[in-house]
């Protein structure tokens, strides 16, 4: 994790593996002594593994895009910072990224804040990807946009998430 202390600008990495699973830590700037608070983006998210994770309630605009009537959608983090979660989609957009206004939050510094975006129309789903740093891929080819099918593998940074789709009332 990248910290940026408030006052000298100093930047230095934190082993976010060491943080307590507190949502605020305080921090004392090794350069300067200034004293400043930070997010833990892994104590936001800390659940169990076979919990599916919260969406966020905002009002995004949804105009043309609708969830399927007859099927669930999940995001299964398969490789990466959270490895084994699961993540329902309840929306027809989600905002997969590393920033806290991201939907489904990935704690990979080679994630973009707002990475790429899951967007379902009834019946067909697009991965668009939200002009990142590192881009967004496919089997292995860098996309900027494609229809995603039933278990499709998305690469993001250090992190793969797998696209499923199951009948309404089952669940994997």
């Amino acid at each position: 994790m990248l910290v940026i202390c408030p006052n000298c600008k100093k930047r230095y990495k934190l082993d976010e593996n060491k943080l307590k699973p507190k949502p605020i830590i305080k921090l004392k700037c090794p350069s300067c002594g200034h004293i400043f608070e930070v997010k833990n983006p892994a104590a936001a998210k800390n659940i169990a593994k076979d919990d599916t994770t919260q969406i966020k309630k905002d009002k995004d605009n949804f105009e043309g895009l609708s969830l399927p009537k007859d099927k669930n959608i999940y995001l299964y983090i398969i490789k990466g910072p959270r490895s084994g979660y699961k993540y329902f989609v309840e929306k027809p957009k989600v905002i997969v990224g590393r920033g806290s206004e991201a939907d489904l939050i990935i704690p990979d510094l080679e994630v973009s804040r707002q990475h790429c975006a899951i967007e379902i129309e009834d019946q067909k789903t697009i991965l668009r990807d939200l002009n990142s740093t590192n881009g967004t891929f496919v089997d292995g080819e860098k996309i900027d946009f494609i229809k995603l099918d039933d278990r499709t593998e998305i690469q993001i940074g250090q992190s793969a998430l797998l696209y499923m789709e199951s009948e309404k009332g089952q669940q994997f």
